[in-house]
């Protein structure tokens, strides 16, 4: 049977056994995601034992599992309407995490603006001390780096913004920089799809031009002959 010994130590590990291992890990990672703390928590096992930097198996798992129960206690002592949005944004549901997201945008609002703020009853009930703030913060920044393509990503983002929080600012222009190379390098081919519609007599450009450089117009094109279909 094939063997593969951790970079880590010297004991040698059977295939089955690291599949086994890792599957166990696996399944502690996603019992701790509706706390929010799965995947941040366990992130070092995505790739395999194998691919572990130079510490012991017993290191890497305590190491894990000291974050994972931080954060739980962290989310404990959170008022439970927090508690249910925290579980809400790692859920796999997308309306629940959208509906997580949009709780925690009202919460941060009414806790950092001052004077009256237009929220639900339950955002009203929660008070978040300095902490609670730092740690709700970080939370929805963790689901970003893990869910950057996430449908709900924009409204993650708009939670954070209700920190109004300057130190945030080069966080932000990191993000809008990622997005927007992504949205420029997929334009290039819908421009070329447009290009070659167009060449089997679809009416694709209402005022007849075309430019490849034109990345605002090429997106409105796009959207404006798909609303047509």
């Amino acid at each position: 049977m094939a063997e593969k010994t951790l970079r880590s130590h010297e004991i040698p590990w059977s295939q089955d056994g690291l599949c086994v291992l890792c599957g166990s890990l696996r399944s502690l990672r996603n019992f701790l995601l509706p706390f929010g703390c799965g995947s941040a928590a366990l992130g070092t096992w995505r790739n395999g034992i194998e691919e572990s930097s130079a510490k012991t198996v017993a290191e890497e798992v305590s190491e894990c599992l000291i974050g994972a129960a931080s954060n739980l206690i962290m989310i404990h002592d959170m008022h439970p309407h927090v508690q249910r949005a925290l579980a809400d944004i790692n859920s796999s549901e997308k309306e629940r995490v959208e509906r997580g997201f949009w709780f925690l945008a009202e919460v941060i609002e009414r806790n950092v603006v001052t004077g009256d703020v237009a929220c639900s009853s339950a955002a009203k009930e929660v008070h978040l001390d300095d902490a609670s703030r730092r740690e709700i913060q970080e939370a929805i920044l963790a689901w970003i780096r893990q869910h950057p393509a996430h449908q709900c990503a924009g409204t993650a983002f708009f939670a954070l913004g209700k920190f109004f929080d300057k130190q945030l600012a080069p966080v932000f222009r990191e993000w809008l920089t990622y997005y927007v190379k992504a949205i420029e390098a997929n334009l290039w081919p819908v421009g070329q799809i447009l290009v070659g519609l167009s060449n089997m007599g679809e009416s694709v450009f209402p005022d007849g031009s075309f430019s490849a450089i034109a990345h605002g117009k090429i997106l409105d094109d796009a959207q404006a002959y798909l609303r047509k279909q």
